[in-house]
């Protein structure tokens, strides 16, 4: 009798439906080639170089519950790689002051933008983003490490503030 019950007690756990989530997301990437030769003033190349640009976008939407007039929430990364094959092993040698170059990183990772972004919040009325973003305005374009946020207020009027290390 008590196998019958568990078995029954189990049964009904496995065949009772549950609540599905999903998310929506999104990968892409591209490849760019390079090849080019900087000409000296005598005519003769010498700086050659070969970039291999590499760029990859990530995003994770509907990290909320979906249905109209309902907040949404998003994560969204974009990564790129500057691959210089044209650098020689010596420009990149300290020990080597004559052909040396400060700073040179022939394989540069940059973090474009990557940040987590709110919509439609608190009765529709607080939209947010937090992390690295680009924005473009009539003022200008910046790249920062902060958070934006706009307040719907009535009458059509809103209020927006950003702010962060550029």
């Amino acid at each position: 009798m008590r196998r019958a019950a568990a078995v029954a007690l189990v049964l009904s756990w496995v065949a009772a439906p549950a609540r599905a989530q999903a998310y929506d997301f999104e990968v892409s990437s591209s490849t760019i080639a390079q090849a080019y030769a900087l000409a000296g003033p005598a005519g003769s190349p010498f700086v050659s170089r070969r970039r291999i640009t590499q760029q990859l976008s990530l995003g994770v939407y509907n990290l909320l519950p979906v249905g109209p007039n309902r907040p949404s929430l998003r994560l969204v990364v974009r990564m790129r790689l500057d691959a210089d094959f044209g650098v020689p092993p010596a420009v990149t040698d300290p020990t080597l002051a004559s052909r040396y170059i400060p700073g040179l990183d022939p394989f540069p990772l940059d973090v474009v933008y990557a940040y987590v972004e709110g919509r439609d919040l608190l009765g529709r009325r607080l939209d947010f983003r937090f992390g690295r973003q680009i924005r473009v305005d009539p003022l200008g374009f910046y790249l920062f490490d902060g958070a934006q946020f706009m307040v719907r207020l009535p009458f059509s009027l809103a209020l927006e503030a950003y702010g962060g290390f550029e």
